[in-house]
């Protein structure tokens, strides 16, 4: 975790979904330590205040590092670049299917198990901004605006600009990943892209944040975001943890503040599977 960094908070004075007035209510129910501040790095006249908040981030970096140490502790097999097929479901006494856009991949033989979903193709840009935004988080509330957080201690920014950061989108089986993107998907951080909609982002951006116009843009990310279909309205992420049949179960959930939680039921479910497996007997001495 880094917890070094400041955390702002701002209301929109236009185009939120929320006052600052039921902000600041939410955070005095939830006892979420904050204070009400001036901040000079966005035009303040275009909100309609900001808070100050106490809290940490997921370093990504070494979230990677640290998985990859327990892993090896574990001696865990771990088979990289590899495409899981549905015929190898056989080799195993259990499979976890967490392969988010890809979780009808192998449910052809399970047409009960495969259900639509809506795919977004979405850039993450990393942007280098001016030095006085070092180890600062702004995020404007609550509609269609944007965030910048501190990309682990990199000294750049991972920009999100709800309107400027899905290219495409579409409900179904399948991701359709158009033709001039399929080399952009999933390859990490591209330096200059051929497809990026940066200046867009900017000139979103930069209404509330004018030096944004500053900002150099270091590269993107672009990857498939999977959510559940029709739920505009509320933008729902929930995680579902589902056994769909005595050899599978599927995970979809798509906020890594999930995973303890997702892993957890994981564990039940393989636990209910084991003791309806035992002897009678043995079974009774479980529970």
């Amino acid at each position: 975790m880094l917890d070094h960094n400041e955390h702002f908070y701002c209301i929109a004075k236009e185009g939120s979904k929320i006052s600052g007035a039921e902000f600041l209510k939410f955070c005095y129910e939830c006892e979420l330590e904050h204070e009400k501040v001036e901040l000079e790095h966005v035009h303040n006249h275009t909100i309609d205040f900001s808070i100050k908040g106490k809290e940490a981030v997921i370093d990504p970096i070494r979230l990677r590092e640290i998985v990859r140490e327990k892993i090896k502790e574990k001696e865990i097999n771990l088979i990289l670049n590899q495409v899981f097929l549905q015929n190898q479901i056989a080799d195993y006494g259990q499979v976890i299917n967490c392969t988010y856009a890809n979780l009808n991949s192998i449910y052809e033989n399970y047409p009960e198990a495969r259900r639509e979903y809506q795919f977004e193709l979405c850039e993450k840009s990393i942007w280098r901004f001016p030095e006085k935004f070092r180890n600062k988080s702004i995020v404007m509330l609550d509609g269609p605006f944007w965030c910048i957080d501190p990309y682990s201690d990199t000294g750049y920014h991972v920009v999100g600009n709800t309107d400027n950061q899905i290219h495409a989108t579409n409900v179904g089986l399948f991701p359709q990943i158009p033709d001039e993107f399929k080399s952009l998907i999933n390859r990490g951080l591209i330096k200059n892209p051929a497809i990026t909609n940066f200046n867009k982002k900017v000139e979103s951006i930069s209404y509330f944040l004018p030096e944004a116009r500053q900002a150099e843009h270091i590269g993107s990310m672009f990857t498939i975001r999977t959510v559940l279909p029709n739920l505009h309205h509320s933008d729902a992420r929930p995680t579902e943890v589902t056994r769909i049949n005595n050899k599978i179960i599927n995970v979809f959930s798509g906020k890594i503040g999930n995973c303890v939680q997702a892993a957890d039921e994981v564990l039940r479910l393989l636990a209910k599977e084991n003791t309806a497996t035992l002897p009678e007997s043995k079974a009774a001495a479980r529970v």
